[in-house]
């Protein structure tokens, strides 16, 4: 594991010691309601039907569940399901993606850092950070060309990142159009 991924990792743990700080009944109530969602999508979705295909849904319904597991932030279905099925097909052996004979520590969190899996976690940071980024530097730096009484800016570079998200003086001057990029 490199340094970048385990500061990674500590950090996002590290915040959720910050959690008791900023209490309030509807973040308890949001993350409670995350975790049993994100949860049971990853049990009922990814793992019992996808995986092992233990009973048939209708498409929607297939794609409501795993919409649920995504939220838990372990991958797409494709490489939960490729992960957990190449799992069964060498368990507890050397070729285990997540193989306890590598060591406690391997099994239970080091192997989401392997070479195979890694870049997983890199675009989840890249886009929440390009999305956080919309809330702070497009409220900061850009040209503002409507006068919405805020301090909301078009910022070109964030408009190519965020998939035009970043032309947020055009969002909050017209908020229900899906046309933003008017420049």
């Amino acid at each position: 594991m490199d340094l970048y991924h385990l500061t990674l990792i500590l950090g996002v743990h590290c915040l959720c010691l910050l959690a008791p700080f900023q209490f309030t009944w509807g973040a308890l109530w949001v993350a409670i309601s995350l975790y049993l969602v994100s949860g049971m999508g990853v049990t009922i979705s990814y793992h019992q039907n996808l995986a092992h295909q233990s009973f048939k849904v209708p498409k929607w319904l297939e794609y409501s569940l795993a919409y649920c597991a995504v939220l838990s932030l372990q991958g797409s279905p494709l490489e939960w399901v490729s992960s957990h099925r190449y799992h069964h097909q060498f368990t507890d052996k050397l070729r285990d993606p997540h193989s306890p004979t590598k060591g406690f520590w391997f099994s239970h969190v080091n192997w989401a850092f392997d070479y195979h899996s890694r870049f997983g976690s890199v675009s989840v940071v890249v886009v929440s950070q390009v999305t956080f980024s919309i809330n702070s530097i497009c409220h900061t730096w850009g040209k503002q060309i409507w006068d919405t009484g805020d301090a909301s800016k078009n910022n070109w570079l964030f408009g190519l990142l965020a998939f035009v998200e970043g032309w947020h003086n055009n969002h909050h001057a017209f908020e229900y159009s899906a046309r933003q990029g008017l420049e």
